[in-house]
Order: C-alpha cells, then structure tokens, then sequence
C-alpha cells in the first residue's frame, strides 16, 4: 500500500492542472478522493481515470464560491469514506488585468474562488476533524 492508503482528502479545483495531477498522485499513494471542479466533463474524465486506477472516489462539481459547495464536499468525504483527514485549496481563478481594466465583478470573482472558498471549505473541514 501507499503512503496515503485509508487517508480520506478532498482536493478542490482537481478536474485539470495542477489540481489534476495531486488528484492522480494521491490515488496512486492509495487515498480515497472526493474531487472538484466545474468543468463537469473534465471532472467525469478525471473520476473514470481514476476509478481505472482502482482510487475510491466521489466527485462534487462546482465552485467554492459557493458555501454549499463548500459544505458539500467535505460531507460528500463523511458520506463517503466515514471522515475526512485531508483538504487540499486548490481551486482557483486569475482575471489577469491591470487596476485601471479590473472591473468590481472580477476582483470580487476571484476573492470569492480564491481567498472565501478556502475559508469556506476549511472551516466546514475544522468542524467534522474537531467532531472526529
């Protein structure tokens, strides 16, 4: 077995890049994996890759944004695989502008994905690792 075998983890943001690939190689170190993203092709494509390779894994599409999204994924871990002992804030977005061209909606889309999801993830995370 691998160094992750029973650890459960959630990876945000894993449907492609470098979310992708720490999804991949947390599989193949024997983790059970709940995956995000919202590109609900690449995130299925990523969960067949995976469920080929044997991984236990469970996908949530959507944005972290998003506080239900948030909550989901860590409870889809729960419901899953019986707890969580991992969460990995990948996701992530760039509006690459200057000051002077970033508009209001951009900068608050990224401080949403970037900087609240986190947030948003860790705590409901903090909240079942406390229970457990």
């Amino acid at each position: 077995m691998g160094r992750l075998a029973g650890k459960r983890m959630v990876i945000t943001g894993s449907s492609r890049s470098l979310g992708r690939a720490m999804a991949l190689a947390c599989a193949r170190e024997g983790a059970s994996l709940v995956v995000n993203g919202t590109n609900t092709e690449a995130l299925d494509a990523l969960c067949a890759e995976l469920a080929d390779m044997g991984a236990s894994v469970h996908a949530v599409s959507g944005s972290v944004a998003e506080r239900g999204v948030c909550d989901a994924l860590v409870d889809a871990c729960v419901e899953q695989f019986g707890g969580i002992d991992v969460l990995v804030n990948n996701a992530g977005i760039v509006r690459d502008r200057t000051l002077l061209k970033m508009t209001d909606e951009d900068f608050d889309e990224v401080i949403a994905v970037d900087l609240r999801g986190p947030f948003m993830a860790m705590r409901r995370a903090a909240q079942v690792m406390n229970e457990q």
